[in-house]
């Protein structure tokens, strides 16, 4: 009895690898995306906190020019990272949608030579049991056909007597 083997073990195995790489990409740029978006938080949370800081010295005291100028000079910066930031967002997004598209097109190759070692095993085993259905039939056979050695076959007394 020949032992199962599948002839495409190793292009599975190739594909198996790829859909790996692929799934451990997509999380890169889900890792890079959700950075990236920490880092408009706190870009975000940075400006509120330096506005909210002068609102509250203003409260208080009078607030020079210059200081106001500085502060619209740096909420300006933060709105240009802000934008930046949100336009590489979008950008990872659409790598993200790709990538994704990108393992669902490995993951149906794997699951198409699964199905076919699958298939290929349920063919094998049902020759398997074929083959050894046949050798149990010729055994019994063989047994039933073989003279019997040293035994001889008792007929009933005919007659009665």
């Amino acid at each position: 009895m020949k032992k199962f083997h599948f002839p495409l073990a190793r292009v599975e195995h190739y594909r198996i690898l790829q859909l790996e790489l692929a799934e451990e990409r997509l999380q890169e740029l889900l890792h890079e995306a959700a950075q990236t978006r920490d880092r408009i938080d706190r870009i975000e949370a940075g400006a509120g906190r330096a506005l909210a800081e002068l609102r509250e010295r203003a409260a208080r005291t009078a607030v020079a020019g210059t200081e106001l100028e500085a502060l619209d000079s740096y909420l300006a910066y933060s709105r240009r990272q802000k934008e930046w930031l949100e336009q590489e967002l979008f950008r990872l997004g659409e790598r993200i949608q790709q990538q994704r598209l990108n393992v669902m097109a490995a993951e149906r190759n794997v699951e198409m030579l699964k199905q076919m070692r699958q298939r290929n095993l349920g063919r094998w085993t049902r020759s398997l049991e074929k083959e050894v259905e046949t050798m149990a039939a010729e055994n019994f056979l063989a047994r039933w056909n073989r003279p019997a050695a040293g035994r001889a076959l008792r007929l009933p007394p005919a007659g009665g007597d």
